[in-house]
């Protein structure tokens, strides 16, 4: 399968296998890479806020811009960031971790070694034994 990013196209190597998916996985998954199966500009705010969470140094602005990013995506009609207060701190983990990813124009199935050792760290796994 081919993807095209930006100005480049490449070959996508290790993509999941799409049998037995549902039609909302399919298209969220790296074969279409929708954040969402709502409408595209929900998809625009998601891939803002994506952005907006791998910044390193972020100015007043984009800071402000986040946070009226994520107030739109509480919305009770988006519900993006979860429904309860564990949901929330749970997505927003995975957020910074998907935020790296698609900075890192990685695979879902390639984890950069960093990450993994992250997430395994905020999950109390030790990564030796989970290789």
């Amino acid at each position: 399968m081919l993807k095209r990013d930006k100005q480049e196209i490449s070959v996508m190597k290790n993509i999941p296998d799409a049998k037995g998916l549902m039609i909302d996985q399919i298209l969220t998954s790296e074969f279409f890479e929708l954040n969402t199966t709502l409408n595209t500009d929900v998809d625009n705010l998601i891939q803002r806020y994506y952005e907006l969470l791998n910044e390193e140094d972020m100015s007043n602005y984009e800071k402000e811009e986040l946070e009226k990013i994520e107030n739109a995506l509480r919305k009770p009609e988006i519900q993006y960031l979860g429904y309860t207060y564990r949901e929330q701190l749970l997505y927003k983990v995975l957020d910074q971790f998907i935020a790296k990813r698609k900075a890192e124009n990685n695979s879902f199935n390639e984890l950069n070694p960093q990450t993994k050792r992250e997430l395994f760290e905020i999950w109390g796994i030790d990564g030796d034994e989970k290789e």
